[in-house]
């Protein structure tokens, strides 16, 4: 059973139609009964989801190698970039979005924090020497 639910689950999700009158295991209704199937099924399966908000991998790349073309541009430079030579169609992520997919790929340096140090007045220091 575990090889029959795995072939039926994995071709609707890679995009395969159940044709009209097409015979469909009565256990295998929805993709929520997923969550009632066995353990070592439900992680044979776990290569063929995509997170709900993941961002294409074309555009991912796209940031990554604008990125290396111009080693000097931030992530604004990068969206500003992308918004003009993408198609419409394709949703291009925030400024923040392609910063976070720099830092995933160590393209961007963390700004060294700088540390404001107490510095004694001449009043405290008159207090010290005594």
């Amino acid at each position: 059973m575990n090889n029959l639910l795995f072939n039926v689950v994995s071709s609707l999700l890679l995009g395969a139609s159940i044709p009209k009158g097409g015979s469909v295991p009565h256990n295998i209704r929805a993709r929520s009964d997923l969550r009632a199937r066995p353990i070592e099924v439900l992680g044979a399966l776990a290569g063929l989801f995509r997170y709900a908000n993941q961002l294409p991998e074309h555009v991912e790349a796209a940031i990554v190698v604008a990125k290396k073309e111009k080693p000097h541009w931030g992530a604004r430079k990068i969206r500003e970039r992308l918004l003009r030579r993408l198609p419409h169609a394709i949703r291009v992520p925030a400024a923040s979005t392609v910063h976070a997919v720099l830092d995933r790929h160590g393209l961007v340096k963390r700004a060294a924090r700088s540390r404001m140090r107490a510095q004694g007045t001449p009043l405290s220091e008159a207090c010290i020497q005594k």
